[in-house]
């Protein structure tokens, strides 16, 4: 699995949370983040499962244990991923399409510091289309 070439994967994230707390539920805290890292996407005639390690530099707001609203604040975080195909696999003769496409359900672990005040983890469950052609390395 981790012998497969991989690629370099840029993008960006948002997030907007609600809290709901004993005093309050509001709207308010806000995530914008870059995603930066190496992803390993399968083919049809590759193995299912992938892998994905993404470095998450960014701006947040959030609410401090106190309940009090940080100003917007930095955040830095981490996220790996297994990203599985579940479409159908191929023998590799019949997989060069022009254009292919395929499906993924992609389950992740990260987590983010936020400020130099709160430390948070997440998990998430995407699904996720994929594009590609055998025209490009």
């Amino acid at each position: 699995m981790f012998d497969a070439p991989w690629d370099l994967a840029a993008g960006f994230e948002t997030q907007v949370l609600y809290r709901l707390r004993p005093n309050s539920n509001q709207w308010g805290d806000l995530r914008l983040q870059a995603l930066l890292g190496i992803t390993r996407m399968t083919r049809p005639y590759e193995s299912r499962l992938g892998y994905e390690l993404f470095l998450k530099p960014g701006l947040a707001r959030y609410y401090e244990e106190s309940g009090k609203a940080a100003p917007l604040s930095f955040a830095l975080g981490v996220e790996g991923g297994l990203p599985l195909r579940v479409t159908g696999s191929q023998p590799a003769w019949r997989a060069d399409d022009l254009v292919g496409t395929d499906l993924y359900i992609v389950p992740a672990l990260g987590a983010n510091t936020l400020g130099f005040a709160a430390v948070e983890t997440q998990f998430t469950l995407s699904l996720r289309g994929y594009f590609w052609s055998a025209i490009t390395p």
